[in-house]
C-alpha cells in the first residue's frame, strides 16, 4: 500500500533546457523535474529511456530547508545525466520520463511522469 496518491497529484515530466543535447556536449546535462509537492528528502528521482524504460541517471534529493518539526521539502529536483547514456540512446527524437521512489522504497510510495521527447544531435 502507498503512501501516496499519485492520481491526486501527479509527477510533472523531466525537462532539459533547450530540449536537446547538442553534437558538442561532454559530461553531464541537468534535467529538471518539478514544482512537485511529493518529493521529501532521502527520496529518489530517476530519469528513464530508451527500450524497456531504461535508469539512464539518478539523484537523491536533498533539502537545504529546514520546516515544521525538522522535515525537509524540495520542489523541484535536477537530475544529472551522463552524455553518454544518452548518446546510446541514438541520436534524434527520443522520449524520457522521471520516476520518484520513496526513501524507504517503491513500496511506500513511487510514481512515473509523462514523456517528454529530447532532441540527441550526433556527433
Amino acid at each position: 500500500m502507498s503512501f501516496f496518491n499519485s492520481s491526486t497529484n501527479t509527477l510533472p515530466p523531466p525537462s532539459l533546457e533547450g530540449g536537446e543535447v547538442s553534437a558538442t556536449a561532454t559530461g553531464t546535462v541537468a534535467f529538471s523535474v518539478g514544482p512537485w509537492s511529493g518529493f521529501n528528502e532521502g527520496d529518489s528521482v530517476q530519469l528513464l529511456g530508451g527500450f524497456g524504460d531504461q535508469v539512464l541517471a539518478t539523484t537523491v534529493v536533498t533539502a537545504t530547508k529546514s520546516y515544521f518539526r525538522g522535515a525537509s521539502k524540495v520542489e523541484t529536483v535536477e537530475i544529472p545525466a551522463p552524455v553518454a547514456s544518452l548518446r546510446a540512446l541514438g541520436a534524434g527524437s527520443r522520449n524520457v520520463k522521471a520516476r520518484w521512489v520513496h526513501k524507504n522504497g517503491a513500496a511506500f510510495g513511487n510514481s512515473v511522469s509523462a514523456e517528454s521527447t529530447i532532441q540527441i544531435r550526433g556527433a
